[in-house]
């Protein structure tokens, strides 16, 4: 088979009829298929043409998957939460494994609450707080010692 014209991109398949390779188009194949404006489109997010192809970009925030989809970047396991993390709703958001402690600043790590200072914690009566990491107890006070008397334990 002769193609007067030639195909530049693509193979000749009989007298002056080409067949465009993947991402080329036009009767000599010498056109660059914009694959950007074809619909559906190829790209969920961003799409850009490159010479016999196009390639796909994500938005802020996200990545780009396998199958040209765009999936949220913010996954637990890119978070990198010192503890555990949960995924609501497309956000992720990093876990503290107790009522005694809180996120800190950079959203990952968890910082102790001091009960002690903030008033969370209640000691009765000759007793003293102790914060702990996550946590408290209460303590005698100096010159008092702990007694089982009456069913329960009192400082005295």
């Amino acid at each position: 088979a002769t193609c007067g014209h030639g195909c530049k991109y693509g193979e000749c398949m009989g007298p002056n009829k080409c067949k465009c390779f993947p991402g080329f188009t036009g009767k000599t194949c010498n056109q660059d298929l914009n694959e950007c404006g074809l619909k559906p489109r190829p790209c969920e997010h961003r799409c850009m043409n490159t010479h016999g192809s196009y390639k796909c970009y994500c938005l802020n925030g996200y990545m780009l998957m396998p199958d040209g989809t765009c999936a949220s970047s913010r996954t637990c396991a890119m978070v990198n939460c010192q503890y555990g993390c949960e995924e609501v709703k497309g956000q992720v958001q990093c876990l503290c494994p107790s009522g005694g402690l809180q996120l800190g600043p950079n959203g990952r790590t968890c910082i102790d609450v001091d009960e002690c200072s903030t008033g969370k914690a209640v000691c009765s009566y000759n007793r003293r707080c102790i914060n702990t990491f996550g946590s408290f107890y209460c303590k005698c006070q100096l010159g008092f010692e702990l007694k089982y008397t009456s069913g329960r334990y009192n400082c005295v």
